[in-house]
């Protein structure tokens, strides 16, 4: 997912996908990690910085820990419902995290370094939120609508829903798709 900050406006050229929450959000994870600095591109992988992206090394292997089934389901795209059943049913809260991305995204760029440049963007986080969840015999549950004009914003569209404890930015357990994948009107 690609959230794009906003603290690269000051150059001349707002990316009209930038938001400031994005930039706060990067914010919070560098103080989760105790860093003085925030910068682009930043990769997280499962809550932590991931500084081998560049290198082509792909990303840490999966401890192949069971954590629990996440469901989401929809009738119509816009009211959705989330169930997560955890492994471990300790008396945890948890919050559902939902992004809608858009690709097929192109920006042509009027002022700063990337001046005259045309960039083609995918997976760019359009509408995200962050919902509570209650817990009843075991099972986290919760919902959240989408603002259906977003869906408009590229050629592809997908959803990713990941659930995290309370308060934290870690996920616990994630899982997506094509709302309008490549290739699909």
């Amino acid at each position: 997912m690609s959230f794009h900050v906003d603290y690269w406006d000051y150059l001349g050229w707002k990316d009209p996908w930038s938001d400031a929450e994005f930039s706060e959000r990067q914010r919070g994870y560098a103080q989760l990690w105790h860093s003085e600095s925030i910068y682009t591109p930043e990769f997280i992988l499962n809550g932590v910085e991931w500084h081998n992206w560049f290198a082509g090394k792909s990303g840490p292997k999966s401890g192949g820990e069971r954590v629990g089934i996440l469901t989401v389901i929809s009738m119509d795209t816009n009211r959705w419902e989330v169930n997560f059943a955890p492994v471990k049913t300790a008396d945890a809260h948890y919050e559902i995290h939902a992004a809608l991305l858009a690709g097929g995204i192109v920006s042509d760029v009027k002022a700063g370094e990337n001046r005259g440049r045309e960039l083609h963007h995918d997976f760019v986080v359009v509408n995200l939120l962050q919902v509570g969840m209650t817990t009843s015999n075991g099972v986290a549950r919760g919902k959240f609508i989408l603002n259906p004009a977003r869906f408009a914003a590229g050629k592809t569209s997908a959803l990713t829903v990941w659930v995290t404890l309370a308060g934290e930015l870690e996920p616990v357990q994630t899982t997506g798709g094509w709302l309008v994948a490549p290739g699909k009107t």
